[in-house]
């Protein structure tokens, strides 16, 4: 899931609270870990992202 909005809205506890419901462990993801300066960097970043995402049942956040 992919959250936007202003700090103290519950961002966080609504995460926190599927990946409780669907009983899985919650892993956060910063932009700072996907986003390059590098060209074609930031797209590579992503694909990686989703292929472990496909490989390992998580909640990421």
């Amino acid at each position: 899931m992919n959250f936007y909005g202003s700090p103290g809205t519950g961002k966080t506890l609504t995460a926190e609270a599927f990946a409780g419901r669907l009983d899985l462990p919650i892993i956060k993801v910063g932009i700072a870990e996907i986003e390059s300066k590098l060209m074609g960097e930031t797209s590579k970043n992503i694909q990686r992202f989703f292929k472990t995402l496909m490989i390992k049942m998580r909640f990421y956040f």
